[in-house]
């Protein structure tokens, strides 16, 4: 039994008993709780002294609270305080279960939240703990100051006074003159902050502003080619690329520089020095003053002015227009074909021989008459005259004496038997006097029988070569129709027969074809084709009339053969007496480039 139980469940029971002694009769009812009887005043009794199980040693129920630990309870503590190590609700106290453990938590809001101001580890929440909270930029939760995360739990940032990873300095303020700017990078050249010996500082790296990238002003002779320079090789030297003024050497500044001859720093072209900075010679095109007469620099001596920058003038040996020959010192020699006046010497030299005497006068029957005398020759050893005519029945006339050099031999007689003198090699055959005879005929022409009569057989000229001749031995005519305004449809072969000469260019240029005539009757006419064909004429020219040389310019393909005619434009004395418009001629054809 459960005695010591007694005293506490017996002492109401007693305390009813003995009021229910004094009011009735009835016997006094004894509970004991333990005894295994639940009695009134009992709410259970198990009958043993178990706590732990459904009824407790005081046949109570047990109930959170009660201090005695059952079944489902954590802890009971018996008391109703929540700051301590088991709460009301017989739970073991716990971080997040809303109540203070005292000594042990800061805090305990009950949650899961960092972002409050518990943490979840019940802690107040403060920087450093490793929780951003409210009003922190950061928090690590470490003491490194040099970190993505500053112990203040702000950001680190240029000017906090803490050199992080991506800065090279740090010191705090707004200061851009003491060593470390605003931006956190040491002082240097090019940060756009002027500083110590710096000139400027303009914050970039380009030459051609201002400021170099030394920090140095702009200046002709740094090296550096600023804006208004046209070079910059940043030394002394005056004779280089670049002038010390940082302009770029040119002809014309008055320095000479390679590779230049000279430079005179004037536009002159008449002094020493051209334009173009190389020095004046003949040729050049530019006329020296003082030393060249002129300059055409063109290469050509058959102009207005050769090639020694002289005036072109009768006796330099050029052929200029309207020159027909030019032997230079030769021009009036013995011999020679060119008179002092340019012009082509009468045949035999300039003093030509003698006139041929006349024939002589019938002989008389069976009798037969003498040649004439033959013709003297010139002062200059001109061709002697022929021999003179045989009398009309008379034997043959003998040949002419020669006298000059070259001279042929005398024409036979006109008689039936007689026959004509044979030439020699430097002269014809003396001829005997005639009886009644005067003097012999002319001497013969230079103009070979047959040379340039028809396109079939063209008289062959090359370049630079005289081709004289005599056109009234030629035997075609060409009709060549009006070219350009020049009338080129002329006389018919008995008086202005044509010459065809046949030239072939060694390369394109262009040529000049002149015509000189001898005799002031003959009016010379020059034209050109490819076929000799009178449809075909490139040009035609009938210029300056009898006397006068004619000429004829024009572009000629290389290796294309051309054809030329010589013509006489028209006779003189009028139908009745016609005076043949032909000639001796000496033709020349000249590259002109």
């Amino acid at each position: 039994m459960r005695m010591k139980k007694t005293s506490w469940v017996m002492a109401p029971f007693l305390a009813a008993a003995l009021v229910a002694s004094c009011g009735e009769d009835d016997p006094a009812t004894f509970v004991e709780c333990g005894n295994g009887v639940k009695e009134a005043g009992e709410l259970c009794d198990d009958g043993n002294d178990d706590d732990e199980d459904g009824c407790t040693t005081d046949c109570t129920l047990p109930t959170c609270g009660d201090g005695v630990v059952q079944a489902g309870e954590e802890c009971d503590d018996g008391n109703d305080r929540d700051d301590d190590g088991c709460l009301t609700t017989c739970a073991r106290a716990s971080c997040g279960d809303g109540h203070v453990y005292a000594g042990r938590e800061d805090c305990d809001d009950g949650n899961q939240s960092d972002k409050d101001s518990c943490t979840t580890e019940c802690k107040d929440a403060r920087c450093g703990d490793g929780h951003k909270q409210p009003g922190e930029a950061c928090d690590d939760g470490n003491d490194d100051d040099d970190d993505e995360c500053r112990n203040d739990c702000r950001l680190p940032r240029c000017g906090d006074g803490i050199v992080q990873d991506d800065e090279e300095c740090d010191d705090g303020n707004d200061d851009d003159t003491d060593g470390c700017t605003s931006r956190c990078l040491e002082s240097r050249c090019g940060d756009g902050i002027v500083q110590g010996d710096e000139e400027c500082d303009d914050g970039n790296l380009l030459d051609s502003d201002r400021c170099t990238r030394e920090c140095k002003r702009a200046r002709c002779g740094d090296g550096f080619v600023q804006a208004g320079e046209g070079c910059d090789d940043g030394n002394d030297d005056n004779d280089d690329e670049c002038r010390n003024d940082c302009r770029l050497a040119t002809c014309g500044d008055g320095i000479v520089q390679a590779p230049e001859e000279c430079d005179d720093g004037n536009d002159d072209d008449t002094d020493e020095c051209l334009r173009t900075c190389v020095v004046a010679e003949c040729g050049d095109g530019k006329v020296l003053a003082g030393v060249e007469e002129c300059d055409d620099g063109d290469g050509s001596n058959t102009n207005a002015c050769t090639n020694a920058c002289l005036h072109a003038r009768c006796g330099d040996g050029y052929r200029q227009s309207p020159e027909a020959c030019d032997e230079g010192e030769d021009n009036g020699a013995v011999g020679g074909k060119c008179t002092t006046l340019c012009t082509i010497a009468p045949r035999g030299g300039e003093n030509s021989g003698g006139a041929s005497g006349s024939g002589g006068a019938p002989g008389e029957a069976g009798a037969p008459g003498l040649g004439g005398s033959a013709g003297s020759g010139g002062d200059s050893g001109g061709a002697g005259g022929a021999g003179g005519a045989g009398g009309a029945t008379g034997d043959a006339g003998a040949g002419g004496a020669s006298v000059g050099e070259g001279g042929a031999g005398g024409a036979g007689g006109a008689s039936d038997a007689g026959a004509g003198g044979a030439p020699e090699a430097d002269g014809g055959s003396a001829g005997s006097s005639g009886a009644d005879g005067q003097g012999g005929a002319g001497g013969a022409s230079d103009v070979e029988p047959g040379k340039g009569d028809t396109c079939a057989s063209p008289w062959e000229v090359t370049l630079d070569d005289p081709a004289a001749g005599n056109s009234c031995d030629a035997g075609a005519d060409y009709d060549i129709p009006t070219q350009g305004g020049e009338n080129c449809a002329v006389g018919d072969p008995s008086v202005s027969p044509d010459v065809v000469f046949a030239f072939t260019p060694a390369e394109d240029g262009e040529y000049l074809i002149s015509a000189t005539p001898e005799q002031d009757t003959f009016d010379i006419v020059l034209s050109i084709d490819p076929t000799c064909n009178a449809t075909d004429v490139l040009d035609c020219k009938d210029g300056p009339g009898p006397g006068e040389t004619e000429t004829l310019t024009i572009e000629l393909t290389g290796g294309q053969t051309y054809f030329i005619r010589l013509d006489g434009f028209s006779p003189t004395g009028g139908e009745e007496d016609p005076v043949p418009s032909c000639g001796d001629f000496v033709m020349e054809i000249t590259q002109l480039n």
